[in-house]
């Protein structure tokens, strides 16, 4: 689904982000603009892993969902 074209379509603010600066300026935005509505789409790599879990798996490969402990059972 394309949330930034649908979220226009109703009249609101559609914003689409993929680094931590993009998502910065764009909350800025809504800062600035607080009687607009928005819809963000944060747009996170499949093989990103919080730092938080990292340390839970020996390792951390490219496809971290056939690792034999992924999920980490001790964080959910």
């Amino acid at each position: 689904w394309n949330f930034v074209a649908l979220t226009e379509g109703f009249g609101g603010i559609g914003r689409a982000v993929s680094t931590p600066d993009e998502l910065a300026m764009v909350l800025s935005e809504i800062r600035a603009t607080p009687n607009h509505n928005f819809v963000v789409e944060v747009r996170v790599p499949e093989t990103s892993i919080p730092h938080g879990l990292q340390s839970e798996l020996s390792s951390i490969g490219e496809d971290e969902t056939a690792h034999p402990d992924w999920p980490p059972a001790s964080k959910f």
